[in-house]
């Protein structure tokens, strides 16, 4: 009997795990630029400025259920690094245009710079010679 029933399990946790469907059109994948972003540098300017940020400092999140951006920024208003962050505390409705090899992010209809995501890292360039970079990781 000992025989007989072990292949029996066997046989029926094989039948049972292959008979499991992964569902195809499952969209909880996560897009990358989704989620909390905490500013890590500033750089650029006329005045050539080169600002880090420690996380938790100032926090971008983008959600693209709502396309709401919602900024947080925990540095006092008289702190000097405080006017190079781009944007205030609130929400934002925000979008990003594609154009061939490019994605520009526009915040409040306002041209905010182009995208570069590499990982956990993003970039914001407003591509200016006197623009700004915005560094940001997860």
């Amino acid at each position: 009997m000992k025989n007989f029933l072990l292949p029996l399990l066997l046989i029926s946790a094989l039948v049972l795990s292959t008979s499991c469907k992964k569902d195809d059109d499952e969209t909880t994948e996560r897009d990358p630029i989704s989620g909390n972003w905490n500013l890590k540098n500033v750089s650029g300017g006329f005045g050539g400025v080169d600002i880090d940020y420690t996380p938790g400092e100032v926090i971008w999140n983008f959600n693209l259920n709502t396309n709401i951006l919602t900024v947080q920024k925990n540095i006092e208003p008289t702190d000097p690094s405080s006017s190079y962050v781009g944007l205030e505390s609130g929400t934002y409705p925000f979008e990003i245009e594609e154009n061939e090899e490019t994605k520009t992010l526009f915040v409040n209809g306002e041209d905010k710079g182009f995208i570069t995501l590499l990982d956990d890292v993003l970039q914001l360039n407003e591509g200016y010679i006197d623009g700004f970079m915005r560094t940001f990781e997860r």
